[in-house]
């Protein structure tokens, strides 16, 4: 989460435009992650996806909760990867 901080106090580092983030990290759980998101100052503009292997509905709507602007279940196939992309576009308004 010191990453996201260093966009707060540097205001020359460009941001991201769309952050993809695992709901079960190693070391913190996404949706904690995605509250401090939330409370930075450019994190409240920023979209994210959360991405996870779980598809439980108590999942999506924490995750919607704490302000993710869509939720990807990680297929267990690669084909089903590549309908990301499509999320991705959608989240950050991009027409082909």
């Amino acid at each position: 989460m010191r990453a996201f901080d260093a966009y707060d106090t540097d205001p020359l580092l460009p941001f991201p435009a769309l952050v993809i983030l695992d709901i079960n990290l190693p070391k913190k759980l996404g949706g904690e992650v995605l509250s401090h998101l939330r409370k930075a100052k450019w994190g409240s503009q920023v979209p994210v996806i959360a991405v996870s292997t779980s598809d439980s509905q108590k999942d999506r709507d924490a995750m919607e909760k704490f302000g993710a602007n869509a939720y990807f279940h990680k297929p267990s196939e690669v084909s089903g990867f590549m309908k990301l992309g499509a999320i991705v576009k959608f989240v950050l308004k991009i027409e082909e």
